[in-house]
């Protein structure tokens, strides 16, 4: 049996649940479309993975933190994820 090193450190946990996090929220949705781009379309897994690899721990951290608020107030999540996904396409 193999030993596993558990990683104590607390931003690396934070970052890890954070990932988690956003990718069971975006595989969700199925599609999302892209505004003010000529109809471009994104996966939720897709803009999900490009959204962990250019955003700093930081900025994740104030994404997971929009998207709870949004959750506890029953607001829709595809308009800000639409968002996002422009400002990464432009």
């Amino acid at each position: 049996m193999e030993a596993y090193i558990l990683e104590t450190d607390p931003k690396s946990v934070a970052h890890e649940h954070d990932k988690r996090f956003l990718r069971n929220i975006l595989k969700k949705e199925k599609f999302i479309s892209v505004p003010c781009s000529n109809r471009s379309v994104m996966r939720g897994d897709a803009l999900c993975e490009v959204i962990i690899e250019i955003s700093s721990d930081t900025e994740l951290r104030e994404i997971v933190h929009m998207v709870k608020l949004m959750k506890k107030r029953k607001s829709s999540l595809r308009p800000f994820f639409q968002t996002i996904a422009a400002g990464i396409v432009e």
